[in-house]
């Protein structure tokens, strides 16, 4: 299917050569518009250059070649980030879904009753991005937790293996070599139950940023309806940006454990974050 030509005038307008960081016609404009001032012929002949300009390069078959290109680009990055959206959607249990569209929901009734704040709107994309990667993320760590514990619980739990070795070491052992190999195998077992214990303090970290995006949500919702424009609309969208950023380091220090999940955590939310549910 073939594009508009307005799509190839605007990209006309604006195209920029690599290494330049303004575009030239912007410049052209700009110099054209100055010497008007001094003689309105100017701005006559800026115009005819103009038109000149941006008729000849949207149709300067290489130039058109490098637009389509570049909007194939985007759809196809578009279209990846969609298909992330519900590949990680179908991927959570039964009760992390609807909890998770229960949030989107709300998302949208907050829109819906500001629907001319640009800011809000943004916020409540990113926090609904950020919700489901944190479900996401809790579901992974759990999992883990759970391999875990059942691969410990074949030869005991670690507290009862680490109580069995201190007790032998009690003993007062006589041989040396034993003596190190019961110490090594007390080191082992403590340095797993410490493992242990920071995997699950992680799960805690997700469960308690989930509740907080939750409790933050319910309050934008509530002075959406209440002060619209007021000053505590805007501060409270101040504190939600603030815990995005809190929580998307967190897990972008944590990726090695997370996984990437398909992509940047910080990276802008799909356009389909909020699309009916099914």
């Amino acid at each position: 299917m073939s594009r508009p030509y307005s799509d190839y005038l605007l990209a006309a307008f604006n195209a920029r050569p690599a290494g330049m960081f303004v575009a030239p016609n912007w410049v052209g404009l700009g110099i054209a518009g100055l010497l008007g001032f001094l003689n309105p012929g100017f701005w006559l002949l800026g115009a005819g250059l103009e038109v000149a300009y941006l008729v000849g390069l949207a149709n300067f078959p290489r130039f058109r070649r490098a637009v389509d290109s570049a909007a194939r680009v985007d759809g196809a990055r578009a279209s990846g980030n969609d298909s992330r959206l519900t590949a990680m959607k179908a991927g959570l249990p039964a009760g992390d879904l609807e909890r998770y569209q229960e949030f989107s929901n709300k998302c949208r009734r907050t829109m819906l009753a500001v629907p001319d704040n640009t800011a809000l709107h943004e916020t409540l994309a990113h926090v609904a991005w950020l919700f489901l990667q944190l479900l996401q993320s809790r579901l992974t760590v759990a999992r883990l937790l759970q391999t875990s514990r059942a691969e410990n619980e074949e030869d005991g739990t670690l507290e009862s293996r680490l109580a069995a070795v201190e007790r032998r070491l009690a003993e007062g052992l006589p041989a040396e070599d034993l003596r190190r190999t019961l110490e090594s195998t007390r080191d082992i077992l403590t340095e797993r139950l410490r493992a242990q214990g920071e995997m699950e303090s992680k799960q805690g970290y997700v469960d308690a940023e989930l509740s907080r995006l939750e409790e933050q949500l319910s309050l934008l919702h509530d002075r959406a309806q209440l002060d619209r424009d007021a000053p505590g609309l805007n501060s409270s969208i101040d504190r939600v940006t603030a815990g995005i950023s809190g929580a998307t380091d967190w897990m972008s220090r944590e990726k090695e454990l997370l996984g990437d999940l398909g992509g940047t955590y910080d990276e802008p939310p799909p356009a389909a974050i909020f699309e009916s549910e099914r």
